[in-house]
């Protein structure tokens, strides 16, 4: 591992550490008024398969479950997957800390949807 890494990874531990939201994506209204705009701009009601990469704690995460058959969402950090994975527990959704999940495989995605 090499140095821009751990500190990226310090970086987000001390994010994590004191927050499960450290950007305030639950309850900003930027924030909030961005993900329903996020929503509101797919333009069909349903999904097959998506991809949500950078899923964070699991916001959008949680509305695009909503719209989705299975959703793979994946983020580099454990501490954002673990609290999107709670998020989305009722969902037919895995959220991963890697781009492998054995619910979604190697399907194609017909949506990718990233709200940055």
């Amino acid at each position: 591992m090499d140095a821009m890494t751990r500190d990226a990874d310090r970086y987000f531990d001390d994010l994590y550490k004191h927050s499960d939201d450290p950007w305030n994506l639950r309850n900003g209204w930027y924030e909030r008024r961005k993900r329903s705009l996020t929503i509101a701009a797919l333009p069909r009601e349903r999904y097959r398969n998506a991809f949500e990469p950078g899923c964070a704690n699991g916001e959008l995460t949680a509305e695009l479950a909503t719209r989705c058959d299975t959703l793979l969402a994946v983020d580099l950090h454990e501490r954002a997957v673990h609290a999107a994975r709670e998020r989305v527990a009722h969902a037919r959704t895995c959220a991963s800390s890697n781009a492998r999940c054995r619910e979604t495989g190697r399907r194609k995605a017909d949506r990718l949807t990233s709200s940055s």
